[in-house]
This record gives C-alpha cells, sequence and structure tokens, in this order.
C-alpha cells in the first residue's frame, strides 16, 4: 500500500545523462533503479560504488527511435523527431530485440525498463506483435520493469516492476472529469491484476506534478478512487519533467 511513512522511496527514475545528484547515503537506500545504458555511472565499476544495493533496470524503448536512426527501418508514423517502429515486421522485432542484448551488456545491468509500449496494446493484432517480442527467448529471462501496456503484463513471466507513470494520486487530484472516469476504469480493471501476480511484482506510481493541488470537483470521488490506487500501489515517486535535474524529494 502507497502510505507515506516519512521514508525515502526505494525507486528511482533517472532518464537523464548526467550523474544525479543525491547524496552517497541516501543513493545506498535505492533497491530499484531505472537509468540510460550509457550514463556514465555505468563505467568503471562507478554504478555498484553509488548504489550498492540496487538493481538497475537499463531504459529499452522498443517502440520508437531517433527519426536519424530509422534508415529503411519500417515505420509506422515519426514526427519529426522520433519514429514509431513497425512491430509488425520481423526484421523491426530483430532489431530491437539486438538493442535490448546489446544494453543488457553495459555495466551493472538487472533487467530492462521497457518504454512505449501503449502504442501497442490497441488492437488484438498489436498485441499478439507486442508479445511476439516481449516473450522472445533471448529476452524473455531477462527481468522486465514496465512502464504501462497493462494489457501485455499478464503474459510477461519475468515481470519485476510496473511503473504507473503519470497515474498517482497527484495525476487524480489534477484530472478532468473525462480522465477521472478513465483512471477509475484504470484501476479497476488492471491493478487487482497486477496486484495478485505470483511472484510479486511490484507496483510504482510516478508523478510530475508538484505542490498542493486542491480546489478540483467531485472531491469524494476523487479521494475514493485515490484511496484504491493507494490500496494497490507498493510507492510513489516524484520527478520532474526535466529529468537531467532531480527535485529536492529525492535527495537525501
Amino acid at each position: 500500500m502507497a502510505i507515506d511513512t516519512g521514508l525515502p522511496s526505494k525507486t528511482l527514475i533517472y532518464y537523464g545523462m548526467e550523474i544525479p545528484s543525491i547524496s552517497a547515503s541516501r543513493a545506498s537506500l535505492y533497491t530499484n533503479v531505472v537509468m540510460q545504458a550509457y550514463n556514465p555511472l555505468c563505467f568503471n565499476g562507478y554504478y555498484e560504488k553509488f548504489f550498492p544495493n540496487a538493481e538497475r533496470f537499463v531504459y529499452w524503448n522498443p517502440a520508437r527511435i531517433p527519426v536519424a536512426e530509422v534508415g529503411t527501418m519500417p515505420i509506422r508514423s515519426a514526427d519529426g523527431v522520433l519514429a514509431n517502429i513497425d512491430l509488425s515486421v520481423a526484421s523491426s522485432r530483430e532489431f530491437v530485440i539486438q538493442r535490448a542484448l546489446e544494453v543488457m551488456k553495459t555495466n551493472g545491468a538487472h533487467g530492462l525498463f521497457v518504454d512505449d509500449m501503449d502504442h501497442w496494446c490497441i488492437t488484438g493484432e498489436d498485441r499478439v506483435n507486442a508479445l511476439s517480442l516481449l516473450t522472445d527467448a533471448r529476452i524473455a529471462g531477462i527481468p522486465f520493469f514496465l512502464n504501462r501496456a497493462f494489457p501485455l503484463a499478464p503474459s510477461i513471466k519475468n515481470l519485476k516492476a510496473v511503473l504507473l507513470e503519470n497515474l498517482s494520486a497527484e495525476d487524480i487530484k489534477a484530472a478532468n472529469s473525462g480522465d477521472l472516469a478513465w483512471y477509475e476504469s484504470f484501476v479497476k480493471l488492471h491493478l487487482p491484476v497486477l496486484k495478485n501476480r505470483q511472484p510479486k511484482t511490484d507496483i510504482v506510481a510516478l508523478t510530475y506534478k508538484t505542490g498542493s493541488l486542491t480546489g478540483y470537483p467531485d472531491t469524494e470521488r476523487r479521494d475514493a478512487l485515490i484511496a484504491m490506487l493507494n490500496s494497490f500501489t507498493d510507492e510513489t515517486v516524484f520527478s520532474e519533467i526535466s529529468l537531467n535535474t532531480l527535485p529536492p524529494s529525492l535527495i537525501g
């Protein structure tokens, strides 16, 4: 249950490429760290010294790559910066699997943090292609830390944790009426399934919202939903949109 115990969070979500501004005493308390494969801390034995008690989940995005790296790879769409890979094509799946195996070779890697697979949960055909990738024998034994993509979770055997990005109490407080209805359906549909998994899967909520969020309508409805969410989640971690500088709440 995500209760404010006054203790520091055990999970660090850090997408930046700089060395995070965390004291050594605070760093020693983390047990799960999500970090880019080529962060400076991942070389020369620095990671084990900085996070002596934490398993590292290497950031891996099997759904999107920079447009400059597309080449002849089949894509579904692009926004000028990132391209959505067409995972229905076997050669595309092979490409991202090889990337996963490559980043797992970096220092201290324990598992993969799997991002942006929400795009592959919309239709049944998309989910089949996504699971063909995530259950490939070459990576199926690697512990996964999955960001959202909840319909895929029941089929992933080695699922260590799930991140509820933008799905925290703070986000519920600030949601408009339409989003609030979506949060309610999400909490009731997916979280009981995740909570009852064996072996246990950690459920971590991540929010980018800070400050006091008050004055929104449907207070009782929101409070009831937050209570339900907290009954399923193990902890909530806070971060800023720019993750190169960690917020004071994460610094010991």
